[in-house]
């Protein structure tokens, strides 16, 4: 039998259904699609789950968790699996495919602890868990990990490098934080060094007392002398110096008037 010689089986070919062709077809007027409505319309769309305005099967089933966005999705291998190659084997996603222990090459393989190890082979894969890489160095054996693509590479060296700054900043604060630590602890001893004895202290203090008082004196020596008493534009100074002009001018002798004869009071004879 070839494939040219295979019919179709009854049934699974059907006329296409011929609408508007009149009321006789069956399928005129309306052609099918029934009175107004937004089905009766051209261009109608209904979105994928829409069911017709009810709460869709989606919205009425509970969520629980979550789906991150990017997986690590990995292939498990424990390391007493490995005991099956030969030593000094090299054990890769193409030995672990073949001895059945992975069902894919292109997804990823992670390596776990379970189990020893007593071989000595060399493992490679994409990741490795803590107690699988400490069991495999205890047994010589060495773990080689793969890179998936020229992008993830860069990244494991952006994070090494990363890692490598964020040391040396690390180690260039704390030196900062020593050499303040040590200033520090330097300052009051060099203080105490510098500092003089108290008597000499005080000779110091008490010389330079003297000096200020021999300077100020002498300022004052040069300054011309200042006139005691009150200035001219005081009240009290006017009026002593009109005292003083009016003590010197001779006062001038009044001039006498004659005296007025006495009226005598009239006698009451004559009146």
């Amino acid at each position: 039998m070839k494939v040219n010689e295979i019919g179709v089986p009854r049934g699974a070919t059907r006329r296409t259904k011929r609408r508007g062709r009149g009321s006789g077809s069956g399928h005129g007027k309306t052609s099918c699609r029934g009175h107004k409505g937004a089905k009766a319309r051209s261009g109608v769309t209904t979105r994928p789950g829409f069911e017709g305005g009810q709460m869709q099967l989606i919205r009425r089933l509970p969520k629980r968790g979550f789906s991150p966005v990017e997986r690590d999705d990995y292939q498990v291998v424990n390391v007493e699996s490995l005991n099956r190659f030969g030593a000094n084997a090299v054990v890769g996603p193409a030995e672990l495919k073949a001895a059945g222990l992975v069902t894919s090459v292109r997804r990823r393989i992670k390596i776990l602890g379970d189990g020893d190890l007593t071989k000595i082979v060399t493992v490679r894969a994409h990741a490795i868990s803590k107690s699988a890489d400490k069991k495999i160095t205890v047994a010589g054996a060495t773990f080689e990990r793969i890179v998936v693509s020229k992008v993830e590479e860069r990244m494991t060296e952006r994070r090494a490098r990363r890692l490598a700054e964020m040391a040396r900043e690390r180690a260039e604060e704390a030196k900062r934080r020593a050499a303040a630590l040590q200033q520090k602890d330097q300052e009051p001893k060099e203080k105490a060094a510098k500092k003089p004895p108290k008597g000499q202290e005080q000779k110091q203090k008490g010389q330079q007392g003297q000096q200020q008082k021999g300077q100020e004196q002498k300022q004052k020596g040069h300054q011309p002398p200042q006139q005691k008493g009150p200035g001219p534009k005081e009240a009290p100074a006017k009026t002593g110096e009109a005292k003083d002009q009016r003590a010197a001018v001779p006062e001038s002798p009044a001039p006498q008037q004659a005296a007025k004869p006495k009226e005598e009071p009239p006698s009451p004879a004559k009146a």
